[in-house]
């Protein structure tokens, strides 16, 4: 990657976080960890209380699909799927253009500064969730006696690799989901080049969600072709089996997954943008 690329996704980032959206952020994520910390401390099948720590609340927060469709797809798209958008309409595509040697070059820029971005909200999330957690519940280092019963066992809160300590478990999995995120900011970005409205961004994101709530097909029940949409990979759970009979995804699937789909939102985006007057 040359040296007008690198500096145009500095560019793009920091003009990205510039936007008052993203102060919107850590409170909705504070109520999604909330909500992760009740689910995680109390049973409501048998009426009983479990022992949980506050590392369970923004990892019970990703079995939850609505939180999964809502407050992560729907909530990075708000704030940055109308990246491109955006740009296009107060003429800052124009003018970065005029600097980049080629307009690849700027696409390519584009979609890599969503990197960055979706690993800055998936930090804000996750902290912001940890941080409810910490007033709902005890604080340690070590899982909770609730979180070491195995996936799919009753009783059980979420999945995890009981061999990791618990912050580096968090820490994988707050990268993971960045990386998918980033995946998904990409998708909706290419859409609004070959749509490019303000409205087009919020209407992908609304469909998107929506196309992840149990309401048309929970994430973790879904199957073949429906398995390779890269919001079935934003929840880690799916790569943990033994829930309701679904078997486990391999991780290896879901970056596959991931790698296809920003390759692909580049050869497009570099296609669409060669017959484009920005």
């Amino acid at each position: 990657m040359t040296t007008g690329v690198l500096r145009l996704v500095a560019f793009n980032a920091l003009q990205a976080v510039g936007s008052w959206r993203w102060l919107v952020v850590p409170p909705v994520f504070f109520v999604a960890g909330w909500l992760g910390a009740e689910d995680a401390s109390y049973d409501y099948t048998t009426q009983t209380l479990r022992h949980a720590n506050f590392w369970d609340a923004p990892l019970t927060m990703m079995t939850d699909p609505s939180a999964i469709a809502f407050a992560f797809v729907l909530g990075f798209v708000l704030v940055n799927g109308d990246l491109y958008v955006r740009d296009r309409s107060s003429g800052a595509a124009a003018m970065t253009l005029l600097r980049s040697r080629s307009r690849a070059g700027w696409w390519v820029a584009k979609v890599c500064a969503l990197g960055p971005l979706a690993l800055l909200f998936s930090v804000l999330a996750f902290f912001s969730a940890l941080l409810a957690g910490a007033f709902r519940l005890p604080l340690s280092l070590q899982w909770s006696p609730a979180s070491r019963i195995p996936w799919g066992n009753e009783g059980a809160i979420h999945p995890g690799f009981g061999t990791l300590p618990a912050p580096l478990f968090l820490l994988l999995v707050v990268l993971y989901t960045a990386v998918v995120l980033w995946a998904i900011g990409a998708v909706v970005v290419v859409v609004s080049t070959l749509y490019p409205h303000l409205i087009t961004p919020l209407a992908a994101g609304l469909a998107w969600a929506f196309a992840g709530t149990p309401l048309v097909a929970p994430l973790v029940f879904r199957r073949g072709v429906g398995t390779l949409d890269p919001e079935y990979q934003l929840t880690y759970v799916i790569h943990f089996g033994n829930y309701r009979g679904v078997s486990a995804t391999p991780w290896s699937v879901s970056f596959v997954v991931i790698a296809a789909t920003l390759a692909l939102v580049l050869a497009i985006g570099a296609w669409q943008l060669r017959r484009v007057d920005l």
